[in-house]
């Protein structure tokens, strides 16, 4: 499994060409959450969810997409998984 390290600052791991999908049928990602993706904000920003990643139309992929993102619950240390259409 290929592994991802976003650092402190960054809203991304690296830059990276997106990956074009012509026709398929499915889509399929494996994340694994550690005890690094825990963190207290201690302001509303807490709620936002963090995209994982998200599949788009080009060129109106803002409004034509499915985005995957999670959160952290501080009170159930836990982290909730969101799928977005958009």
């Amino acid at each position: 499994m290929k592994s991802y390290h976003i650092k402190k600052g960054n809203h991304y791991s690296s830059f990276s060409l997106p990956k074009l999908f012509f026709r398929t049928n499915n889509l399929s990602k494996q994340v694994v959450f550690e005890d690094n993706c825990r963190y207290d904000l201690k302001t509303e920003d807490q709620l936002d969810t963090n995209k994982l990643f998200g599949i788009g139309y080009l060129p109106w992929h803002r409004h034509n997409s499915v985005r995957f993102g999670w959160r952290y619950n501080i009170e159930k240390k836990t982290n909730r998984n969101f799928g977005l259409l958009v």
